[in-house]
């Protein structure tokens, strides 16, 4: 059945006599398979069975004291593990059981926690398979055994015996753990200590990083602060500098407290006591890097030179403004965030270079300036960027999502073949975003779990994705080299759809960079920062 189509087999009040045995663990195996089909079919059915199983929990133990509305699933999941130590009502534990079950088996289509089951006695989380695991992190320094630097890290365990290890989230937060430690990876923005030391470095786009212990929720809001957890699941918060939010997960119903710089605290499971600062516990991230460009082709058009045909900033790759058979308009060099940009109308008008772009499997960035009018139009319903064969596996898109069953409308979403990945703001605003997509390449690598989305320099959620493992091809017969806004496969689409909206500063990268580059390329027009300040650099701001 498609994805937003609804089961024939069930109605809404069939929907809520499964919901209400789910809340009593009365579910048969039978009638389990029931519900996991019908969440499974209907994108509006799972969101309530979420609300439905959050409002059981806030009658039965009051979790939701304090949660702002609406609930999200990411605040579902931080409620469901701050109160996991608590004293559940009958049922709970196969209550929280069946959630993870049926989202795990709707194969992480919209969100990307899904691949773990709660364990309710013990806080711990198991990896879900590496299917659906979806890769959340880079190590980058390790100098130990059984790993290796630059490797990426999915969702689940990881441990060290001894030593360092850099774990860089692609949030932008970096995590130093120092051994013996374990934690459980569980989104990118939040991880579950079990024990050791780790040090968190958080820049502003990561604000709300979480680290979850046994006895404390841990909840960053701009700062660097260390943790020592003992095997008592005792845990030590120092504060290097800034700000957390610090809740007790011994006490029931405690309140966050907030903690400042050089300020420190023991959680344990009786109380919160007040310690001595440990200016020897937190551990500084090595510099960060901003990529080795030596040998990597990194394109770069900033269409600055106010001409029909321009090249990219090596001079290697032509971009030329074009339209269709000399009866549209040619897009127009306009005002841009940094110097000038170009504007298509949707009427005829496009880009084409001569760059063929990123093949196969390989890692690749993509980043632009974007401003779309206030309206949405069914014009201009093509890809803002795209390259490869005109054919469905062949082929590298990212534009807008304009369809409600695939996530958010109006979201920035890539397209390769079937598969898609959807992210979460309606960028329809009459303002200026920039946007960065990242691909982590390889042979197992597909468009829904190895492409992230940023947006103003933050990781996006995503609101739908669809597997497909990615092979763009860019020396096929027909294959296209990079094209701006149009479709460059189905000719009934190129004749009646051209992007609207204004490009500036895009880049194309064979490589997947990280978000703190995403940041430099965002603040200084550039992958590589050559000064400590922050801002664009000679540019106007964008409004």
């Amino acid at each position: 059945m498609a994805e937003g189509d609804v089961s024939p087999q069930f109605s809404d009040p069939a929907l809520e006599d499964l919901i209400e045995l789910s809340s009593m663990g009365e579910l048969s195996p039978l009638q389990q398979a029931k519900l996991v089909s019908v969440l499974q079919n209907d994108r509006l059915r799972r969101m309530e069975f979420i609300k439905a199983m959050a409002f059981e929990a806030m009658l039965a133990d009051e979790l939701m004291v304090g949660v702002p509305q609406p609930l999200s699933e990411d605040t579902f999941l931080d409620v469901a593990l701050e109160k996991s130590r608590k004293k559940w009502p009958v049922g709970w534990g196969f209550l929280l059981a069946s959630i993870s079950m049926a989202v795990l088996l709707l194969g992480g289509v919209y969100w990307g926690y899904s691949s773990f089951f709660f364990s309710v006695d013990n806080v711990g989380v198991l990896a879900g398979s590496d299917e659906l695991a979806q890769p959340i992190a880079t190590l980058s320094d390790f100098s130990g055994e059984g790993f290796s630097r630059g490797q990426r890290l999915k969702v689940g365990r990881f441990e060290i015996e001894s030593g360092r290890a850099e774990l860089t989230f692609d949030c932008g937060a970096i995590v130093t753990l120092t051994g013996p430690a374990s934690i459980e990876l569980l989104s990118e923005f939040r991880v579950l200590m079990s024990l050791g030391e780790l040090s968190a470095t958080v820049p502003p786009q990561a604000i709300g990083f979480v680290v979850l212990t046994p006895t404390s929720h841990i909840k960053d809001l701009g700062t660097a602060f260390a943790l020592r957890v003992g095997s008592d699941g005792n845990t030590e918060l120092h504060v290097a500098e800034g700000m957390v939010e610090a809740t007790s997960l011994g006490q029931p119903n405690a309140n966050a407290q907030k903690f400042t710089s050089l300020q420190s605290a023991l959680f344990s499971k009786q109380a919160v006591e007040p310690l001595d600062y440990d200016d020897q516990l937190f551990v500084k991230p090595k510099e960060l890097s901003d990529g080795d460009v030596t040998g990597e082709k990194l394109i770069h058009w900033s269409f600055d030179q106010n001409q029909k045909q321009m090249s990219d900033a090596s001079g290697r790759y032509s971009l030329e403004l074009k339209r269709i058979r000399d009866r549209g308009d040619f897009p127009v060099i306009t005002d841009g965030v940094s110097g000038s940009g170009v504007r298509f109308n949707g009427k005829g008008g496009y880009a084409q270079s001569s760059y063929p772009g990123v093949a196969g499997n390989q890692a690749r960035s993509v980043a632009f300036w974007l401003r779309l009018p206030l309206m949405k139009s069914e014009e201009g319903r093509c890809p803002i960027v795209s390259w490869g064969a005109p054919r469905l596996a062949g082929k590298w898109e990212v534009g807008l999502n304009r369809h409600s069953e695939d996530g958010q409308q109006g979201a920035i979403r890539v397209s390769f073949g079937g598969g898609f990945v959807t992210g979460a703001t309606d960028l329809f605003d009459g303002r200026w975003h920039h946007v960065a997509v990242v691909f982590h390449g390889g042979e197992d690598a597909n468009v829904s779990t190895h492409v992230k989305l940023y947006l103003d320099g933050r990781l996006e959620m995503t609101t739908g994705r669809r597997q497909q493992s990615i092979e763009t091809m860019t020396d096929r017969m027909g294959s296209m080299p990079v094209v701006l806004g149009r479709f460059i496969d189905d000719r009934s689409k190129i004749m009646r759809s051209y992007f609207i909206g204004d490009l500036d500063e895009l880049f194309v990268v064979d490589r997947a960079i990280s978000q703190h580059e995403v940041v430099n390329l965002l603040e200084v027009n550039s992958l590589v920062r050559v000064d400590s300040k922050m801002g664009v650099n000679d540019s106007k701001s964008p409004d």
